[in-house]
Protein backbone atom coordinates (compact mmCIF):
# COMPACT_ATOMS: atom_id res chain seq x y z
CA UNK A 1 0.00 0.00 0.00
CA UNK A 2 1.37 3.44 -0.64
CA UNK A 3 0.88 5.71 2.53
CA UNK A 4 1.14 9.33 3.13
CA UNK A 5 2.47 10.81 6.33
CA UNK A 6 2.31 14.61 6.26
CA UNK A 7 3.67 16.47 9.63
CA UNK A 8 4.25 20.05 10.79
CA UNK A 9 6.37 18.79 13.06
CA UNK A 10 10.82 19.05 13.06
CA UNK A 11 11.63 15.29 12.39
CA UNK A 12 15.27 15.98 14.59
CA UNK A 13 13.59 17.42 17.86
CA UNK A 14 9.72 15.36 17.34
CA UNK A 15 9.92 11.77 19.62
CA UNK A 16 5.99 11.30 18.77
CA UNK A 17 6.64 11.61 15.07
CA UNK A 18 9.30 9.23 14.76
CA UNK A 19 7.56 6.65 15.95
CA UNK A 20 4.45 7.30 14.04
CA UNK A 21 6.89 7.18 11.04
CA UNK A 22 8.32 3.64 12.12
CA UNK A 23 4.37 2.72 12.55
CA UNK A 24 3.75 3.98 8.85
CA UNK A 25 6.21 1.40 7.41
CA UNK A 26 4.05 -1.23 9.26
CA UNK A 27 1.25 -0.32 6.79
CA UNK A 28 2.95 0.42 3.37
CA UNK A 29 5.29 1.95 1.34
CA UNK A 30 5.42 5.19 2.84
CA UNK A 31 5.93 9.02 1.74
CA UNK A 32 6.79 11.76 4.31
CA UNK A 33 6.42 15.01 4.19
CA UNK A 34 7.62 17.21 7.64
CA UNK A 35 9.66 20.07 8.85
CA UNK A 36 13.69 19.91 9.71
CA UNK A 37 16.91 21.63 10.42
CA UNK A 38 18.49 19.41 7.46
CA UNK A 39 17.70 17.97 4.14
CA UNK A 40 17.16 14.07 3.63
CA UNK A 41 19.00 11.86 1.16
CA UNK A 42 15.58 9.67 1.02
CA UNK A 43 13.80 9.94 -2.11
CA UNK A 44 10.24 9.52 -0.46
CA UNK A 45 10.85 11.84 2.60
CA UNK A 46 10.45 15.70 1.21
CA UNK A 47 11.63 17.95 4.17
CA UNK A 48 10.51 21.73 4.26
CA UNK A 49 13.97 23.15 6.11
CA UNK A 50 13.25 25.61 8.90
CA UNK A 51 16.53 27.27 8.25
CA UNK A 52 15.76 31.24 8.97
CA UNK A 53 11.95 30.71 9.08
CA UNK A 54 10.14 31.03 12.05
CA UNK A 55 8.35 27.75 13.13
CA UNK A 56 4.92 29.10 13.59
CA UNK A 57 5.52 32.09 10.95
CA UNK A 58 3.51 32.09 7.74
CA UNK A 59 6.08 31.57 4.81
CA UNK A 60 7.50 28.02 6.52
CA UNK A 61 3.94 27.27 6.83
CA UNK A 62 3.19 28.28 3.44
CA UNK A 63 5.70 25.92 2.06
CA UNK A 64 4.55 22.76 3.92
CA UNK A 65 1.13 23.21 2.40
CA UNK A 66 2.60 23.72 -1.07
CA UNK A 67 4.87 20.74 -0.38
CA UNK A 68 2.22 18.46 0.68
CA UNK A 69 -0.13 19.35 -1.92
CA UNK A 70 2.49 18.31 -4.79
CA UNK A 71 3.94 15.90 -3.46
CA UNK A 72 0.21 14.03 -2.94
CA UNK A 73 -0.75 15.18 -6.67
CA UNK A 74 3.09 13.27 -7.75
CA UNK A 75 2.20 9.44 -6.28
CA UNK A 76 0.11 7.51 -8.08
CA UNK A 77 -2.31 6.47 -5.67
CA UNK A 78 -2.62 7.02 -1.88
CA UNK A 79 -4.21 4.17 -0.46
CA UNK A 80 -3.52 5.55 3.41
CA UNK A 81 -3.36 9.29 4.48
CA UNK A 82 -1.83 9.75 7.81
CA UNK A 83 -2.31 13.41 9.48
CA UNK A 84 0.03 13.89 12.33
CA UNK A 85 -0.81 16.68 14.67
CA UNK A 86 -3.36 19.32 13.97
CA UNK A 87 -1.36 21.81 11.66
CA UNK A 88 -1.57 18.59 8.72
CA UNK A 89 -5.49 18.91 9.12
CA UNK A 90 -5.45 21.74 6.75
CA UNK A 91 -3.35 20.07 3.56
CA UNK A 92 -5.11 16.64 4.37
CA UNK A 93 -8.80 17.65 4.09
CA UNK A 94 -7.60 19.68 0.78
CA UNK A 95 -5.71 16.22 -0.31
CA UNK A 96 -9.17 14.06 0.70
CA UNK A 97 -11.34 16.64 -1.09
CA UNK A 98 -9.27 16.86 -4.41
CA UNK A 99 -7.49 12.95 -4.62
CA UNK A 100 -9.69 11.22 -2.37
CA UNK A 101 -7.41 9.06 -0.61
CA UNK A 102 -8.74 5.46 0.33
CA UNK A 103 -8.00 5.91 4.10
CA UNK A 104 -7.61 8.31 6.40
CA UNK A 105 -5.40 8.04 9.75
CA UNK A 106 -5.63 11.00 12.34
CA UNK A 107 -3.28 11.31 14.95
CA UNK A 108 -4.56 14.08 17.71
CA UNK A 109 -1.88 14.48 19.79
CA UNK A 110 -2.80 16.90 21.96
CA UNK A 111 -6.23 17.35 23.24
CA UNK A 112 -6.96 20.74 22.37
CA UNK A 113 -10.44 22.33 22.35
CA UNK A 114 -12.13 25.05 19.96
CA UNK A 115 -13.50 26.95 22.84
CA UNK A 116 -10.45 26.91 24.85
CA UNK A 117 -7.98 28.22 22.12
CA UNK A 118 -7.09 31.73 22.96
CA UNK A 119 -5.57 32.63 19.15
CA UNK A 120 -7.62 33.35 16.40
CA UNK A 121 -4.93 30.51 14.46
CA UNK A 122 -5.52 28.29 17.27
CA UNK A 123 -9.39 28.25 16.72
CA UNK A 124 -8.61 27.82 13.47
CA UNK A 125 -6.97 24.63 12.96
CA UNK A 126 -8.83 23.09 16.43
CA UNK A 127 -11.39 23.72 13.46
CA UNK A 128 -10.20 21.71 11.17
CA UNK A 129 -8.73 18.98 13.32
CA UNK A 130 -12.27 18.66 14.59
CA UNK A 131 -13.43 18.68 10.99
CA UNK A 132 -11.31 16.03 9.97
CA UNK A 133 -11.47 14.00 12.89
CA UNK A 134 -15.52 13.29 11.10
CA UNK A 135 -13.94 11.90 8.30
CA UNK A 136 -10.95 9.89 9.80
CA UNK A 137 -11.08 6.37 9.36
CA UNK A 138 -9.10 5.78 12.22
CA UNK A 139 -8.37 8.60 15.00
CA UNK A 140 -5.38 7.68 17.39
CA UNK A 141 -4.57 9.57 20.44
CA UNK A 142 -1.80 8.55 23.26
CA UNK A 143 -4.30 7.12 26.03
CA UNK A 144 -6.84 5.68 27.31
CA UNK A 145 -8.04 8.57 28.99
CA UNK A 146 -7.52 10.88 26.01
CA UNK A 147 -9.70 8.00 24.37
CA UNK A 148 -12.67 8.58 26.86
CA UNK A 149 -13.09 12.35 26.61
CA UNK A 150 -12.69 12.71 22.84
CA UNK A 151 -15.04 9.68 21.84
CA UNK A 152 -17.47 11.96 24.44
CA UNK A 153 -16.69 15.64 23.93
CA UNK A 154 -16.08 14.76 19.39
CA UNK A 155 -19.63 12.67 19.10
CA UNK A 156 -17.38 10.50 17.62
CA UNK A 157 -18.87 7.25 15.64
CA UNK A 158 -16.51 5.21 17.66
CA UNK A 159 -13.48 5.36 20.16
CA UNK A 160 -9.77 6.67 18.99
CA UNK A 161 -7.59 4.39 18.79
CA UNK A 162 -4.77 4.17 21.89
CA UNK A 163 -1.37 5.22 20.32
CA UNK A 164 0.79 5.80 23.37
CA UNK A 165 4.21 7.69 23.54
CA UNK A 166 6.34 4.54 23.95
CA UNK A 167 9.35 5.31 22.35
CA UNK A 168 13.15 5.55 23.51
CA UNK A 169 15.92 8.62 22.30
CA UNK A 170 17.58 7.40 19.21
CA UNK A 171 20.78 7.97 17.60
CA UNK A 172 24.53 7.36 17.40
CA UNK A 173 26.45 10.26 18.87
CA UNK A 174 30.66 10.94 18.95
CA UNK A 175 31.44 10.67 22.70
CA UNK A 176 34.70 12.01 22.04
CA UNK A 177 32.98 15.48 20.98
CA UNK A 178 30.35 15.73 23.81
CA UNK A 179 32.36 14.78 26.33
CA UNK A 180 34.37 18.27 25.33
CA UNK A 181 31.09 20.09 24.90
CA UNK A 182 30.38 19.09 28.52
CA UNK A 183 33.50 18.37 30.30
CA UNK A 184 32.46 20.82 32.87
CA UNK A 185 29.26 19.14 33.73
CA UNK A 186 27.22 15.81 35.22
CA UNK A 187 29.61 16.04 38.12
CA UNK A 188 27.21 16.44 40.78
CA UNK A 189 26.30 13.58 42.94
CA UNK A 190 22.85 13.36 41.85
CA UNK A 191 22.67 14.96 38.26
CA UNK A 192 19.21 15.50 37.29
CA UNK A 193 17.71 16.09 33.86
CA UNK A 194 14.14 17.87 32.92
CA UNK A 195 13.49 17.95 29.01
CA UNK A 196 10.49 20.15 28.56
CA UNK A 197 11.87 23.13 28.29
CA UNK A 198 11.39 26.42 30.47
CA UNK A 199 7.46 26.61 31.07
CA UNK A 200 6.37 28.19 34.59
CA UNK A 201 3.11 27.17 33.84
CA UNK A 202 4.49 23.51 33.64
CA UNK A 203 5.73 24.52 37.41
CA UNK A 204 9.52 24.23 36.42
CA UNK A 205 10.02 27.65 38.75
CA UNK A 206 8.96 25.24 41.35
CA UNK A 207 11.55 22.74 40.18
CA UNK A 208 14.12 25.54 40.56
CA UNK A 209 13.30 26.42 44.16
CA UNK A 210 13.24 22.87 44.89
CA UNK A 211 16.99 23.19 44.27
CA UNK A 212 17.77 26.11 46.67
CA UNK A 213 16.38 23.25 49.42
CA UNK A 214 18.16 20.06 47.97
CA UNK A 215 22.14 19.41 49.31
CA UNK A 216 24.53 21.71 46.91
CA UNK A 217 26.06 18.14 45.18
CA UNK A 218 22.44 17.73 43.60
CA UNK A 219 22.88 19.75 39.79
CA UNK A 220 19.79 20.51 37.93
CA UNK A 221 20.03 20.87 33.90
CA UNK A 222 17.32 22.12 32.20
CA UNK A 223 16.81 21.30 28.11
CA UNK A 224 14.87 23.27 25.63
CA UNK A 225 13.64 26.86 24.92
CA UNK A 226 10.81 29.09 26.71
CA UNK A 227 9.03 32.47 26.36
CA UNK A 228 11.55 35.01 27.81
CA UNK A 229 9.14 36.18 30.33
CA UNK A 230 9.25 32.66 31.77
CA UNK A 231 13.47 32.13 31.32
CA UNK A 232 13.22 35.88 33.08
CA UNK A 233 11.60 33.96 35.99
CA UNK A 234 13.50 31.48 36.55
CA UNK A 235 16.82 33.64 35.87
CA UNK A 236 15.53 35.68 39.34
CA UNK A 237 14.88 32.12 40.96
CA UNK A 238 18.52 31.37 39.90
CA UNK A 239 19.57 34.86 41.25
CA UNK A 240 18.12 35.50 44.16
CA UNK A 241 19.32 31.79 45.79
CA UNK A 242 22.38 32.52 44.13
CA UNK A 243 21.81 28.96 42.94
CA UNK A 244 25.18 27.58 41.19
CA UNK A 245 23.77 24.02 40.89
CA UNK A 246 21.34 25.02 38.05
CA UNK A 247 22.11 25.45 34.45
CA UNK A 248 20.27 26.41 31.40
CA UNK A 249 20.61 24.29 27.80
CA UNK A 250 19.59 25.34 24.52
CA UNK A 251 17.33 22.59 22.83
CA UNK A 252 19.50 19.77 20.95
CA UNK A 253 18.62 16.70 18.54
CA UNK A 254 17.81 13.76 20.10
CA UNK A 255 21.08 12.73 19.60
CA UNK A 256 22.79 14.73 21.80
CA UNK A 257 19.76 14.92 24.23
CA UNK A 258 20.57 11.06 24.43
CA UNK A 259 23.65 11.66 25.82
CA UNK A 260 22.83 14.43 28.37
CA UNK A 261 20.32 11.81 29.66
CA UNK A 262 22.16 9.21 29.88
CA UNK A 263 24.58 11.12 32.13
CA UNK A 264 21.59 11.82 34.67
CA UNK A 265 20.28 10.28 37.45
CA UNK A 266 17.16 11.26 37.63
CA UNK A 267 14.66 12.97 35.22
CA UNK A 268 12.10 15.12 35.65
CA UNK A 269 8.31 14.64 33.72
CA UNK A 270 6.33 18.13 34.62
CA UNK A 271 2.82 19.14 33.60
CA UNK A 272 0.19 21.56 35.10
CA UNK A 273 -3.39 20.57 35.42
CA UNK A 274 -5.01 23.32 34.14
CA UNK A 275 -6.56 21.84 31.21
CA UNK A 276 -7.49 18.21 30.21
CA UNK A 277 -4.65 17.75 27.42
CA UNK A 278 -1.90 18.66 30.37
CA UNK A 279 -4.02 16.83 33.39
CA UNK A 280 -4.19 13.71 31.43
CA UNK A 281 -0.94 13.97 29.78
CA UNK A 282 0.55 11.33 27.68
CA UNK A 283 4.12 11.92 28.39
CA UNK A 284 6.87 10.22 25.44
CA UNK A 285 9.85 11.59 27.63
CA UNK A 286 8.81 9.01 30.84
CA UNK A 287 10.06 6.34 28.65
CA UNK A 288 12.69 8.24 26.86
CA UNK A 289 14.29 8.41 30.63
CA UNK A 290 13.66 4.68 31.24
CA UNK A 291 14.92 3.68 28.04
CA UNK A 292 18.25 4.94 29.31
CA UNK A 293 17.70 3.32 32.92
CA UNK A 294 16.82 6.44 34.62
CA UNK A 295 14.15 6.59 37.56
CA UNK A 296 11.82 10.01 37.27
CA UNK A 297 9.97 12.26 39.74
CA UNK A 298 6.85 13.60 38.28
CA UNK A 299 4.12 16.38 39.06
CA UNK A 300 1.12 14.35 40.62
CA UNK A 301 -1.12 14.40 37.26
CA UNK A 302 -3.09 11.07 36.83
CA UNK A 303 -1.61 9.33 34.62
CA UNK A 304 2.17 10.14 35.44
CA UNK A 305 1.21 9.53 39.55
CA UNK A 306 -0.68 5.99 38.35
CA UNK A 307 2.25 4.75 36.60
CA UNK A 308 5.05 5.92 39.57
CA UNK A 309 3.00 4.01 41.84
CA UNK A 310 2.80 1.29 40.54
CA UNK A 311 5.67 0.92 38.79
CA UNK A 312 7.77 2.12 41.69
CA UNK A 313 9.74 3.44 39.03
CA UNK A 314 9.76 7.49 40.49
CA UNK A 315 7.81 9.74 42.85
CA UNK A 316 5.18 11.84 41.64
CA UNK A 317 5.90 15.00 43.77
CA UNK A 318 4.31 18.89 42.65
CA UNK A 319 6.66 20.60 44.92
CA UNK A 320 9.92 18.06 43.55
CA UNK A 321 11.76 18.31 47.04
CA UNK A 322 10.62 15.07 48.81
CA UNK A 323 10.26 13.12 45.47
CA UNK A 324 13.69 13.95 44.36
CA UNK A 325 15.14 13.37 47.86
CA UNK A 326 13.26 9.89 48.07
CA UNK A 327 14.54 8.67 44.48
CA UNK A 328 18.04 9.74 45.23
CA UNK A 329 18.26 8.16 48.67
CA UNK A 330 16.86 4.71 47.22
CA UNK A 331 18.53 5.25 43.76
CA UNK A 332 19.58 1.58 43.51
CA UNK A 333 16.55 0.38 43.82
CA UNK A 334 14.62 2.53 41.78
CA UNK A 335 16.91 1.67 39.32
CA UNK A 336 16.57 -1.72 39.50
CA UNK A 337 13.03 -1.34 39.04
CA UNK A 338 13.61 0.79 35.89
CA UNK A 339 15.54 -2.09 34.66
CA UNK A 340 12.91 -4.85 35.26
CA UNK A 341 9.69 -2.27 33.96
CA UNK A 342 11.47 -1.83 30.59
CA UNK A 343 11.82 -5.79 30.39
CA UNK A 344 8.68 -6.11 29.20
CA UNK A 345 8.72 -2.76 26.90
CA UNK A 346 9.68 -3.02 23.30
CA UNK A 347 8.72 -0.19 21.03
CA UNK A 348 9.12 -2.50 18.23
CA UNK A 349 6.57 -4.40 18.59
CA UNK A 350 4.36 -1.75 20.19
CA UNK A 351 4.15 -0.35 16.66
CA UNK A 352 3.80 -3.47 15.02
CA UNK A 353 1.15 -4.26 17.24
CA UNK A 354 -0.56 -0.69 16.56
CA UNK A 355 -0.18 -1.25 13.23
CA UNK A 356 -1.96 -4.92 13.59
CA UNK A 357 -5.03 -3.01 15.07
CA UNK A 358 -5.08 -0.63 12.42
CA UNK A 359 -4.98 -3.28 9.80
CA UNK A 360 -7.58 -5.20 11.66
CA UNK A 361 -9.84 -2.34 11.65
CA UNK A 362 -10.20 -1.27 7.85
CA UNK A 363 -10.92 -5.00 7.31
CA UNK A 364 -14.03 -4.50 9.16
CA UNK A 365 -14.36 -1.28 7.23
CA UNK A 366 -14.98 -3.44 3.96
Amino acid sequence: MNVLLISYGIREYDGRLSELYELSKHLGEVTFVSCGISPSDVENEKIILKKKHKYMGVSLYLKFLYTSLITAKKMKSIDIIICDNFFASIPVLLINKLLKPKRIIQDVRELYFYEEAKSISGKLFSKFETKLMKKANIVLCANNERSEIMFSKFNLRKKPLVFENIRTLKGSFNSKVLDEKYINDFNYKINIVSTGGISVLRTTDKLVNAMSKLPSNYGLYIIGGGEESDKKIIQDIIEKHSLKNVKLISKVPLNELRYIVRNADIGIVNYHQLDLNNKYCASGKIYEYLGEGVPIVTTENPPLKQLCDNAKIGEADDFYYKGIMKVATNLSEYKENVEIYMKNISVEKYNENTARKIKNSFKDMV
